[in-house]
């Protein structure tokens, strides 16, 4: 079970997903080509992490309101983000090259 505390990592966890969502309709909605789309994911994938990042900051301007097992939301952001970025980046290697 994760504990969190505030309601910053739902609503980063909708803000991610919902724009990688968005991201992946306008490109099929578009009928960009394979190596346009996993450009258009690793820009979305970083654009989110430092759109998040900044929301979790603003979240915690008035000291740490929001966490997860009592670190920093902002930490936990920057984290995951690097984290997903290997896979992420992968996948687009795969596809373009």
């Amino acid at each position: 079970m994760i504990r969190f505390k505030g309601f910053g990592l739902i609503l980063i966890t909708a803000v991610y997903f919902g724009g990688l969502r968005a991201g992946s309709l306008i490109a099929s909605s578009l009928a960009l080509g394979d190596k346009v789309q996993y450009l258009l994911l690793v820009f979305a994938h970083i654009f989110l992490t430092a759109f998040n990042y900044l929301t979790a900051r603003f979240l915690n301007r008035n000291g740490i309101k929001h966490s997860v097992f009592d670190i920093k939301l902002e930490t936990i952001v920057l984290a995951v983000g690097g984290i997903l970025t290997l896979p992420i980046l992968m996948m687009a290697k795969g596809g373009l090259f």
